[in-house]
């Protein structure tokens, strides 16, 4: 983070050498890109080279796992399985990341919703939560990783 008030201090911030992305969030890679005119390399799995741990919170491999499997890029639930969809035309979800398919709502949305599906799927004593496709652009790019984490089961 570069901002006005370091360059009047006197300091100097090189983003370009090196730079890459941790973990993806609502400040994505190409806002980032469009705003400074530098390409970030994204290593947003990338563990420590020395100990083999992660490089930031969050990157562990089953972070966010809620109790009941998790299977994104599911269509609907079935009998075995709590849908949790995203957008309008998953109106039969179980409950929906955001009816309107906004990304943003999504995202916010992404916790509470994954905490209340398991809920709900070991109260319905339900195999998994299946998780409609989420677009993979802008902040698209964090809820899947979210959800590629909340999957494993390392």
């Amino acid at each position: 983070y570069y901002s006005a008030r370091q360059k009047d201090r006197g300091r100097r911030c090189d983003l370009e050498a090196g730079s890459r992305i941790l973990r993806h969030g609502a400040i994505t890679r190409e806002m980032i890109t469009a705003e400074l005119g530098i390409t970030i390399a994204d290593d947003s799995g990338g563990v420590d080279d020395a100990g083999g741990r992660p490089r930031a919170p969050g990157q562990e491999a089953s972070h966010y796992a809620p109790l009941t499997p998790v299977c994104p890029n599911c269509r609907s639930g079935g009998k075995t399985a709590l849908w949790l969809g995203f957008g309008p035309e998953d109106y039969g979800a179980d409950l929906n990341l955001s009816d309107q398919g906004d990304l943003d709502e999504a995202a916010r949305n992404l916790f509470g919703m994954l905490r209340e599906s398991d809920r709900q799927a070991i109260e319905a004593d339900l195999e998994r939560i299946c998780v409609s496709p989420i677009p993979v652009t802008g902040i698209g790019v964090a809820i899947n990783d979210r959800l590629r984490r909340a999957a494993s089961r390392d």
